[in-house]
């Protein structure tokens, strides 16, 4: 449980819809009784939200296209069907239209972590 609150400005619907697109990418790509974990906090004068998933990974040679429309790392991936490529362009998009940024880390065979970086409401 959060000891404080963590605020942000921005359009509500579109700070859903990150949200919504890496959660669902996260259980996409988590084995069966897998594990998706999501942090909130902050840093400096930013606030940030990570979504952890248990799923394979993603190579390193992968992680600088998974911005880009229409790019899908790997169909073997997903556990649940195939998506259109679009999910973690549209989460970069959003949160670039809100002064944030988002980072991938991974190593293969141990899941990626997902962050968003907003500025807090304080400092805007």
């Amino acid at each position: 449980m959060l000891d404080q609150t963590i605020t942000v400005w921005g359009n509500i619907d579109q700070l859903k819809q990150v949200l919504t697109n890496l959660l669902d990418n996260a259980i996409k790509h988590s084995e069966a009784g897998g594990a998706v974990r999501v942090v909130l906090g902050t840093n400096n004068n930013d606030a940030f939200i990570s979504v952890e998933d248990s799923g394979p990974g993603i190579p390193k040679e992968a992680l600088e296209n998974i911005w880009e429309r229409f790019y899908k790392v790997d169909k073997s991936r997903s556990r649940r069907g195939t998506g259109t490529g679009l999910g973690l362009s549209i989460v970069n998009k959003i949160v670039e239209m809100h002064g944030g940024k988002v980072s991938a880390e991974s190593e293969p065979g141990h899941g990626a972590v997902f962050t968003v970086y907003l500025p807090s409401a304080e400092q805007a």
